[in-house]
């Protein structure tokens, strides 16, 4: 009898100590959370202010590119007209061309009557 309740003793001392050693273990955990909160909370600043970096970035971007689209745009209208006038003086001289040549032709026919 006595043996037994020995034994019993025994075990609720191991499970006495047992749960002390979790609580040490809950304490410690928690101060680490509590160290990991502030960390990330910082991290999370720190994020914000590159976001808000970045968006800025890319509004300057934006504007940049929207000013190099018109510059292009205002390139390709002066190529364009450009190119027009181009045809325009080529037509000119073929219209002269053809009429010279029609002249020509006359001024011959008129010679052999």
């Amino acid at each position: 009898m006595n043996s037994s309740s020995g034994s019993s003793s025994s075990s609720s001392s191991s499970s006495c100590s047992s749960s002390s050693s979790s609580s040490s273990s809950s304490s410690s955990s928690s101060s680490s959370s509590s160290s990991s909160s502030s960390s990330s909370s910082s991290k999370k600043k720190k994020k914000k202010k590159k976001k808000k970096k970045k968006k800025k970035k890319k509004k300057k971007k934006k504007k940049k590119k929207k000013k190099k689209k018109k510059k292009k745009k205002k390139k390709k209208k002066k190529k364009k007209k450009k190119k027009k006038k181009k045809k325009k003086k080529k037509k000119k001289k073929k219209k002269k061309k053809k009429k010279k040549k029609k002249k020509k032709k006359k001024k011959k026919k008129k010679k052999f009557h």
